[in-house]
C-alpha cells in the first residue's frame, strides 16, 4: 500500500516493491505467485473492510438514520485508506 501511495501501478514491480521493504524477491514469491495474486489478496482485505464498515447499516436494530451515518463515515474512511489501491485497480483495468 505504501508503494501505491507514491507510485502508479504501472511502476509496480516485484523488485521495486521488495526494495521498499528491504527484502529480496524470493521473499515475495514465498507468499505470492505474482503481482496479480498480491492484488487479489489486497482486494479481499478491502472487501473485508467494506463489509465491516457497512455492519451498522445492515445489522443494527437502532435508529436507521444514525446507522446509515455510521456506515457512510466508515465507508469514507475505507475509501481513503484504500484509495491508492482503488486507483491502481482502475489504472490496471484497461490493460492488465
Amino acid at each position: 500500500m505504501e508503494f501505491l501511495w507514491s507510485s502508479p501501478f504501472r511502476e509496480l514491480t516485484v523488485s521495486a516493491l521488495m526494495a521498499d521493504v528491504n527484502a529480496s524477491r524470493p521473499v515475495f514469491y514465498q507468499y505470492f505467485q505474482d503481482l496479480h495474486e498480491l492484488m487479489e489478496e489486497l482486494l479481499r482485505r478491502m472487501r473485508g473492510d467494506l463489509l465491516e464498515a457497512t455492519k451498522p447499516w445492515f445489522i443494527s436494530d437502532s435508529d436507521p438514520v444514525e446507522a446509515l451515518r455510521k456506515s457512510l463515515a466508515a465507508m469514507t474512511d475505507v475509501g481513503y485508506a484504500w484509495g491508492p489501491f482503488i486507483r491502481a485497480v482502475s489504472d490496471a483495468a484497461t490493460t492488465d
